[in-house]
This record gives structure tokens, sequence and C-alpha cells, in this order.
């Protein structure tokens, strides 16, 4: 997400068009709900145009990530730790469903879990309850 953020921000004329650094990304982006993160960096902005903007946003994702999506450090030990135990399985994610599909079949994890919970199809996404 954060080369995406990026991309569509410098595009966007968003700081005067300078690319946005990880340090930033990391503050104000990452694990945030994308209507939040468009009202918060484009406030003058309609609905609309927010809308549109991380809708776009998303598309770049996707485009970007195609198939070469890799697990993080320490998730296939995580999991066999988890499988080891017999334990429930579920995820919660702020993802569109779109990248969502994308990263778990990526990672060939789309049967992995017994549920999976949508920040979108929440009253209040992450990270409330």
């Amino acid at each position: 997400h954060f080369k995406a953020f990026q991309n569509i921000l410098s595009e966007a004329g968003y700081n005067n068009g300078v690319p946005i650094e990880e340090d930033f990304f990391r503050t104000n982006i990452s694990g945030r709900h994308n209507p939040e993160i468009a009202a918060d960096l484009f406030p003058d902005w309609s609905e609309q145009q927010q809308t549109l903007f991380s809708e776009t946003k998303e598309q770049l994702f996707r485009d970007m990530a195609g198939t070469d999506l890799t697990p993080l450090p320490g998730l296939l030990d995580f999991i066999a730790w988890v499988d080891a135990r017999g334990l429930r399985k579920g995820a919660v994610t702020n993802a569109p469903a779109a990248n969502t599909q994308l990263m778990l079949g990526a990672l060939q994890l789309d049967t992995y879990f017994e549920t999976v919970v949508l920040g979108e199809e929440c009253e209040r996404a992450k990270p409330f309850p």
C-alpha cells in the first residue's frame, strides 16, 4: 500500500507532488479505513471525490500487487503454531473485499480462515471492536 499511496498522492498533488515517506504512511495511513484517510488527506474534496480517490488507490494497489505478494516473516511459523494447537482461525481487515481476496489467494490462505471480517461491513472499522 505504501507504494500505491506514494504514486497516487503525488499524482493528486498532495504534498506539492513530493512523494510521501514511510514514516508519514505509518503514522497517518497504515491500518486506517479508506473513508477516514481520504477525509483527512483531502478535507476540501467532496465525499464523491474522496470515494473515487480511494477506489482508484485500491485498484492501483491490486495492479501493483498482482501475484508478487509474499508472507511477512514469521507468518508461516505462526500458522503452523495455530494449526498444531487446533485453534479456530479468523481474520479481521480494513482492506476492501477485492484486496482481501487477492491477498489471501496469493498467499494461499483463501480457505484457511473460518471467518473473515471486513471493516467495510462493520458499523465501525478497526481498531474498534
